[in-house]
């Protein structure tokens, strides 16, 4: 049996116990967690697309350097070159503003017609960013002689201050030779108006609140016999949408001549209790049973709590998808997660 901890930090620590067989292959359907699933048509095709920023009028999507501003209907608007690789984007509705975060150690601010209108300087490389009361927050990293160090700040949108946190309950810092040179990535979001941050490789969500951070949920894996448990890897992607915690992990099989990854994936309903953990497919965890395009994975929308989506190439799905238009390029569903 394979055991996940959980430690939901509350008022007061509680120690949730999972068993789970490893063995378990169920499917994960969506319809088993999608209240309602909409299609949406991009009559462009974006090299490779990474983040996407959702207003009431605009779809903003990112390329390497390049963002691209479609309507919500998916009709192209404009382009913007950056020039530098894009490694974020946030916005803020009240002054109608996206934010990109920039590996050339800046915070691009342009509104929403994609006019630039100022640039943050950061202390560090940005490779997430959410806007969150008044505050732009970033995680970024440093190269160190021993690894990769990390830093969680936040920039004053009027003053342009960057401050930081207190780390010393984050993972990650502690032993920063374990990255091997790669790079966490990480997911801001909130949950019950609480600031949240999902490092790629820690099993550990935390918690902001000032400029303190610390655990918020916790899990350990224990394999059965012949497997183990592999450290969080740069694609581990975790976090909360709507009342559901996810969670990517990978198991190994010991016994192989050559290891042998088995990529999996656990998902709770926090309100309901009710769990799933499935072996995970190369395209992804979950089937799309609403227009049966295949397996995906979650991509929170972290400025929708209780949204999420993925994308198909149309390309990819022509010979099976039902009642979507595979004359464009690009199609994102926009799926809103059950109570």
């Amino acid at each position: 049996m394979l055991s996940i901890c959980i430690s939901f930090l509350s008022n007061a620590q509680k120690i949730i116990e999972i068993p789970i067989n490893t063995k378990n292959t169920s499917l994960l359907k969506l319809s088993q967690i999608a209240e309602s699933v909409s299609p949406i048509y991009l009559d462009r095709k974006i090299d490779w697309l990474q983040f996407l920023h959702f207003t009431d009028q605009s779809i903003f999507a990112c390329g390497r350097t390049e963002i691209y501003q479609f309507t919500t209907s998916g009709e192209f608007v404009k382009k913007v070159d950056c020039k530098t690789d894009i490694q974020g984007i946030t916005g803020n509705s009240d002054t109608k503003e996206i934010y990109i975060a920039a590996r050339d150690n800046t915070i691009k601010c342009y509104d929403y017609s994609l006019n630039k209108k100022k640039e943050y300087k950061t202390q560090h490389i940005p490779n997430a960013l959410f806007y969150h009361n008044k505050h732009i927050w970033i995680h970024s990293f440093v190269e160190l002689n021993v690894g990769i160090g990390y830093t969680i700040s936040k920039i004053n949108i009027i003053t342009g201050k960057e401050t930081f946190n207190n780390l010393n309950a984050y993972n990650l810092n502690s032993a920063p030779k374990s990255t091997y040179g790669a790079v966490s990535e990480a997911n801001f979001f909130t949950y019950n108006n609480e600031l949240l941050i999902a490092p790629t490789m820690d099993s550990t969500i935390y918690k902001i609140e000032g400029d303190k951070i610390s655990s918020f949920f916790n899990w350990r894996i224990k394999p059965k016999e012949g497997y183990y448990y592999y450290k969080p890897f740069v694609l581990s992607f975790k976090g909360i949408t709507g009342n559901y915690i996810y969670i990517n992990y990978i198991l190994r099989n010991s016994s192989d001549k050559y290891i042998n990854n088995r990529r999996c994936f656990y998902l709770e309903n926090l309100k309901s209790g009710e769990k799933y953990n499935i072996n995970n497919t190369e395209e992804g965890p979950i089937y799309d049973d609403f227009y049966h395009t295949g397996y995906f994975n979650i991509i929170s929308l972290s400025n929708k709590p209780g949204y999420f989506y993925f994308i198909k190439e149309a390309a990819k799905i022509k010979q099976k998808a039902n009642k979507i238009n595979t004359n464009n390029k690009i199609v994102i569903f926009i799926v809103k997660t059950k109570e």
